[in-house]
C-alpha cells in the first residue's frame, strides 16, 4: 500500500483526518511518497 502526499494550504478537509491516527503504528509497511521531491512539504507545516 502507498499514500501519496501532495502539499496544499491551507489544508483542506482536516477535520476528516482524525479518524486516520495511528496509521504508521498499524501499518508498518506502509510506503509515502512525498510529490515534487517533497520540497514543498516543511512550508506546509504549522
Amino acid at each position: 500500500m502507498r499514500i501519496d502526499v501532495h502539499p496544499a494550504t491551507p489544508l483542506v478537509g482536516q477535520e476528516r483526518l482524525t479518524k486516520y491516527g495511528g496509521v504508521l503504528e498499524r501499518l508498518p509497511d506502509l510506503r509515502i511518497c512525498f510529490a515534487h521531491g517533497g520540497g514543498a512539504f516543511p512550508f506546509t507545516l504549522p
